[in-house]
This record gives C-alpha cells, structure tokens and sequence, in this order.
C-alpha cells in the first residue's frame, strides 16, 4: 500500500516529495502482468463520446495494483487520435470537459494519493496531419504570419482540403497547428485539480527534422502538459515512450528503456519562432544532431525561459544569428552568475563565451579520455 505522495515536475524531471524521481510506468495490455521494476501502470479509461464512463473494472485493478505498491498513471481515452480533429466543434469539447469531470469526481477523488498523471493524448506528432480547417483558422494564419502574406497570398481564396494539400509541407503551417493542438489541450487542462500532473504520448519516429521537432515539443508550447515521446533523438520531454533520449523516466511495454541523469549541466537554446530562419534552424539542426551522435546529455531551453531553467547548467549553446536582443540580456546575466555561452556563429561580446568548433574539441577530448 503507497502512502500519500506528493509528484511534481520541472522542466526535465518528476519529483516524488521533492526528490528526483524516476518514474518506470508499465503499460497495461490485455494479458498483463506486472513488472516487478515498475513503479507505476497505465490505466486507461473508455472516455469517447458514446462511451458510459463507468470504470469499475479499472477503478477494481486500480486498487489492486496500489495495494502491490503501484503507483497509477490514469488514460483518458478519447479516441481523438483515430479521427480528424475539429478544434472548433464546441460539443466534443463539452462532452471531454464531462468525461474529466466525471474522472476527477470518481477515480481521482478516491485514489489521488496513489495517482502519478493523467494521460489525455496518445498518438503521432504530425498535428497537422488530421487538421480541419475553417474560415477562422485561416484567418488566424494568416495573421499571424503577415511578415509572410507574400508567399502566402495565393492561398487566401483556396478553401477546404485544397487548402490543406497547398499547405502540407508548410513548416509555418505545421508549427500553427501545434499552436491550436496545444491550446486545446491546455484547455482541457483546466479541467483537471492542479495536483494531477497532464500528459501527453508522442510518436515522433519519423520526425527527420530535429530543429522544427524542438519548435513543435517546445515548451512554449506545452506550457503545462508534460511529454512522453517515441523514439526521440533529442531530448524534448520528460518521458520514453517505449525508446528515445528523455532524461526523465520511462513508458511503455517490455523492458524498461531509458537513461537517468540525474544531473545535466549543457544546454541548447531554443530561439523564438520569429527568429527561426532557415540558416538559424539548419544551424540547430547541425548541433542538435552533433550532440545526439556523441551521446551527449543536455536540455532544450527557450530563449525566453533561459533564466527560470538553467538552473544546475555550466553551459549553454547559442545560434548566434538566432538570438534577440532580450535573449543577449538573459545570457548576461546567466555569465554573470558564472555560466559560460558557446556561440555556433559570431561571438556576442559576452564576457564568458566560446564558439562551438572550440567545444566540440572540449568534447572530443572528454571522449577520447573516457574511451582509453
């Protein structure tokens, strides 16, 4: 039987009453057996629009596990990943807004203080894979991107699904619809007490882009919903789902899958999407890559939330043609404090600064020390 437990989160890592804690949670199949190396499973609740919303079966496993000293990370399973999504459509919004009112009222209530999380979203990365457009949508795009308006203005009388094919590869398309995906669900969010840490599941197997992957998983976007991501190769959330490079605890089935650092002291500054250029974000790319071939451990921090997240970092890379002036001042200070930039680029005139053909020796040698 688990004792109440108080689980909350930073940037990177879970915290089980204020120490690090590296959650290993099982999945629940049809023919399951719990992992003795588990610390948690995975209860997922029928939560379509059609759905009862009685879970007594899972509200009697529930109580089961906790009495083996299980922790339960709770699924809402709203089958959104199986359908286009109509973020406009008020109703599915209501009949989700109940069935999280009928959980938290229900299971929640009853068995918080042996709960983990609440998984809201399983499903593919490419958010505007099942988008449905509307007139407001578009008129939003389009204002939001009016420094584009040029290369876009031959789209503004194309309606439908033509919309939708001229705009497929359309990286400031993609990034909108993870700006809608993400507000829907921060939305949902709202719904939830404030102790249920949220969550989604990305697969993001077949992102080959690592710069326009960070920008989509940024925290920025997911002010307030922690990610579990498939087959990452940078590290862009808290969790493994199944396999990936997340430094913070792991879910799945099978074997347990993933590296806990405790302590990483390297950063990689993500810049604003204003300032995400081609040559800003080939850049990226190149180091996010180079990091991730070496087996690096580090974080992905906004530019604009360097100061609340380098806590603990030596070390912060910077793409020096991506960085706004506000972000100049936050890497001033952060030298200040000790810290030390590495500049893929030109230098900045900070007073503590390498360029990154300089750090990729450090890393090197660091390498070459602990293979011999």
């Amino acid at each position: 039987m688990i004792e109440h437990v108080e689980i909350r989160a930073d940037f990177n890592y879970l915290y089980r009453d204020d120490q690090k804690f590296f959650p290993v949670i099982q999945d629940a199949g049809h023919e399951f057996h719990p992992l003795e190396a588990a610390n948690a499973v995975v209860i997922k609740l029928p939560a379509k629009i059609n759905d009862e919303l009685i879970w007594e079966k899972e509200r009697a496993l529930a109580e089961k596990l906790v009495e083996e000293g299980k922790l339960i990370m709770w699924e809402l399973d709203f089958g959104l990943e199986a359908n286009s999504l109509d973020f406009s459509d008020s109703s599915v919004f209501y009949s989700l807004g109940i069935a999280i009112d009928e959980f938290v009222n229900s299971l929640w209530r009853d068995l918080k203080d042996s709960s983990l999380g609440v998984i809201l979203y399983r499903g593919d990365v490419g958010f505007s894979k099942n988008f449905i457009w509307n007139d407001e949508h578009k008129q939003l795009f389009l204002e939001k991107h009016a420094t584009s308006k040029n290369d876009l203005v031959n789209l503004i009388d194309v309606s439908g699904d033509e919309w939708y094919v001229a705009l497929e590869d359309n990286k400031l398309f993609k990034l909108f619809a993870a700006d809608i995906f993400s507000e829907y669900f921060q939305r949902l969010v709202s719904y939830l007490p404030d102790e249920a840490l949220p969550f989604c599941l990305f697969d993001v197997s077949e992102q080959t882009d690592l710069a326009l992957l960070a920008q989509l998983l940024s925290k920025d976007r997911f002010q307030h919903i922690l990610l579990a991501l498939k087959k990452s190769t940078i590290p862009a959330g808290h969790l493994n789902w199944e396999e990936g490079c997340c430094l913070g605890g792991w879910i799945g089935r099978g074997s347990p899958y993933f590296s806990a650092v405790s302590e990483v002291n390297l950063a990689v500054c993500l810049p604003g999407d204003e300032y995400m250029t081609p040559s800003v974000s080939e850049s990226l790319g190149v180091v996010l890559q180079d990091l991730s071939s070496r087996g690096v451990s580090y974080r992905i921090i906004p530019e604009n939330l360097l100061t609340e997240a380098w806590d603990g970092i030596d070390s912060i890379i910077i793409i020096s043609n991506g960085l706004s002036y506000q972000g100049k001042r936050r890497l001033q200070g952060f030298c200040a404090a000790g810290g030390r930039v590495v500049s893929l680029g030109d230098l900045n005139q900070l007073s503590n600064e390498i360029l990154y053909p300089l750090f990729q020796v450090e890393l090197a040698s660091q390498e070459a020390l602990f293979n011999n």
